[in-house]
C-alpha cells in the first residue's frame, strides 16, 4: 500500500470507499476521522458509537484501516478533557474493545500533542501496529525538533514493540511554502523504524468560484505533484490527501436551505481538479445538472463508466438512468472517482503499491 487517503466516518465517505473496486480496496489504507460528537449528545457519547463495531466490520471485513479519535471532541472541546461512559469507559478504549470484539484490522492514531490520557489508552489495547499524526499546519517550523523529541519518547515509551509505525506528516491545504514541507519531510523522516507519509491538499474547500453550468478546472493539482517530487529524494515516503473533501459536514446547527445550493461534482485529473456545477435547484438545479453531466462524459478528462462507481453515477446521470439530487452522493461520487484514479496513477507509473 502507497497511498492512505483520509476519510471521515460519515455516510458519504464510508459508501466512497465501500464501492471502490475490490483490488482498490486493497490496495489503501484509509485514515478514518472520528464520527463527531455532537453537544446535544455529550452526557450520553457512547450513544455514537454503539454500532461502530459491527459497521466497520461490514465497510472493512479483515482490511488495514487507521482510526483517528481526535475529531470526536470538535464540537464539545479539548480531547485533553478525558470523557468517560455510563461504564467509566474512555472514548478510545470504548471504541477500541468495538473493533477488538469484531476482530478488526484497525491501527490506532494519535497526536503529536495527545493527552496522557489518549496515548495510554491506546497503549493498553497493546496494538502492533500505530500511527502518529503531526499536524505540521498548525505551528511553526521552528518546534520541528521539539515535537520530533516528544513523539520519539511516547513511541519508545508506549509503542516501541509495535511492528509497525505510521507516521503522518500532515500540512491539510497549507502547502505553498515547499522549503517548509522539505524541512518537517527531512525531520520526520529521522523517526526510527517508522513508515513516513506526507498528508496534503490542494482541492479547495468548496466549489464557490466555479461557475453555474460549467464542468472546468478550479484548481492545480499541486498536491500530488509536491508528493512526487518530494518522493524523488525520499523514496520511502508514502502519500496521503484529503481526496476532495477537504472540510468536514457543516457545523453543527447549521442550517442550510437547499433550494438555495448547487448540486456540484469534484473532479479529479492527472494536474487539477475540476467541477461540474448546476444552477441553482431553486432554478432548475436537478435537470441543468443533467446537462453538466454530459458533458463531463462528452469531456477528454472523462474516465469512462466503467472507471469507478462514480463514473458509472456521473454516466447515468447523463442518460437519465438515475436522478442525481443529493449532495451526500455527489460527495461520495467524487471520492470515488479520486481514490480510483489516485492509484490508478500509481499502477500506471510503476509506484509499486507494495506491503506495509
Amino acid at each position: 500500500m502507497s497511498y492512505f487517503p483520509v476519510l471521515r466516518h460519515s455516510n458519504a465517505e464510508i459508501g466512497a470507499y465501500s464501492n471502490l473496486k475490490e483490488e482498490t480496496k486493497k490496495a489503501i489504507i484509509p485514515i478514518i476521522e472520528s464520527r463527531r460528537i455532537a453537544t446535544s449528545n455529550r452526557s450520553k457519547w457512547w450513544e455514537t458509537f454503539k454500532t461502530i463495531g459491527t459497521y466497520f466490520k461490514k465497510t472493512f471485513e479483515d482490511r488495514e484501516f487507521i482510526y483517528d479519535f481526535r475529531q470526536a471532541f470538535d464540537f464539545i472541546g479539548s480531547p485533553n478533557n478525558q470523557l468517560l461512559s455510563d461504564k467509566g469507559v474512555d472514548l478510545v478504549s470504548y471504541c477500541s474493545q468495538k473493533f477488538k470484539e469484531q476482530g478488526l484490522n484497525y491501527i490506532p492514531a494519535f497526536h503529536f500533542d495527545s493527552a496522557d490520557w489518549y496515548v495510554e489508552a491506546i497503549a493498553k489495547s497493546n496494538p502492533d501496529k500505530i500511527a502518529v499524526r503531526i499536524r505540521c499546519w498548525s505551528f511553526d517550523e521552528v518546534l520541528d525538533s521539539i515535537i520530533f523529541d516528544r513523539v520519539d519518547t511516547i513511541i519508545k515509551k508506549y509503542f516501541d514493540n509495535a511492528v509497525k509505525k505510521f507516521i503522518i506528516i500532515d500540512f491539510f491545504d497549507k502547502i505553498s511554502n515547499a522549503t517548509r514541507i522539505e524541512s518537517a519531510v527531512e525531520v520526520f523522516t529521522k523517526l526510527q523504524n517508522a513508515t513516513p507519509i506526507i498528508c496534503l491538499s490542494s482541492c479547495p474547500a468548496n466549489a464557490d468560484k466555479a461557475k453555474p453550468m460549467t464542468f472546468n478546472k478550479i484548481a492545480p493539482r499541486s498536491d500530488f505533484a509536491t508528493y512526487l517530487k518530494l518522493k524523488q529524494k525520499h523514496r520511502s515516503l508514502l502519500y496521503s490527501d484529503y481526496t476532495v473533501r477537504l472540510t468536514p459536514e457543516p457545523d453543527e446547527g447549521k442550517k442550510i436551505k437547499q433550494e438555495n445550493t448547487y448540486l456540484k461534482v469534484f473532479y479529479t485529473t492527472s494536474d487539477s481538479y475540476m467541477v461540474g456545477k448546476s444552477t441553482l435547484i431553486k432554478d432548475n438545479g436537478i435537470e441543468t445538472f443533467v446537462k453538466v453531466c454530459n458533458e463531463i462524459i462528452l469531456s477528454k478528462a472523462y474516465n469512462g463508466k466503467n472507471f469507478s462507481d462514480g463514473d458509472k453515477a456521473i454516466h447515468d446521470g447523463a442518460h437519465r438512468k438515475i436522478v442525481i439530487k443529493s449532495h451526500n452522493k455527489l460527495i461520495e461520487y467524487g471520492i470515488s472517482h479520486h481514490i480510483e484514479f489516485t492509484i490508478n496513477y500509481f499502477r500506471q507509473n510503476s509506484l509499486v503499491l507494495r506491503e506495509v
